[in-house]
């Protein structure tokens, strides 16, 4: 029995001194993630700027159609514009103040007072556009 305690004895001191090392480690790193050519394509399509600006572009230019579009329609504008005088206004001109010519005398030809009293200005303006394309003509053109 003491042959088989030194056999044991001997295989326990092997195993201790050959898992010290083993303590020190970190486990088994992660296996890492193998990149499909799906992925790839993917991740440079993600990270591609001019690719990017490039559908910025397209975005812009929809957006440019589409103004355009709207531009063939008939535009209608209406503006309405309030105004009022805060204080009368009185002017007065005498005899002759624009001057006095030989063939038909003095201007004004007498004392002249001209007054606006304080009162409210409505104007109202209404605008009618449309485009006509290049293509549409009467036929005096070809």
């Amino acid at each position: 029995m003491k042959g088989l305690r030194v056999v044991w004895g001997t295989v326990a001191w092997g195993i201790m001194v050959l898992s010290v090392p083993a303590w020190g480690q970190e486990g088994a790193p992660p296996p890492e993630e193998v990149l499909t050519l799906e992925r790839a394509v993917a991740l440079a399509l993600e990270n591609d700027r001019p690719l990017k600006n490039a559908g910025l572009e397209v975005g812009k230019a929809a957006d440019r159609i589409a103004a355009a579009r709207t531009r063939r329609l008939p535009a209608l504008q209406v503006g309405v514009t309030e105004s009022m005088l805060v204080l009368p206004i009185e002017l007065e001109f005498r005899r002759g103040d624009f001057g006095t010519y030989p063939v038909i005398g003095p201007i004004p030809a007498e004392d002249t007072t001209l007054r606006m009293d304080v009162r409210d200005n409505l104007t109202w303006k209404i605008t009618w556009a449309m485009v006509i394309p290049k293509w549409f003509h009467n036929g005096t053109d070809k």
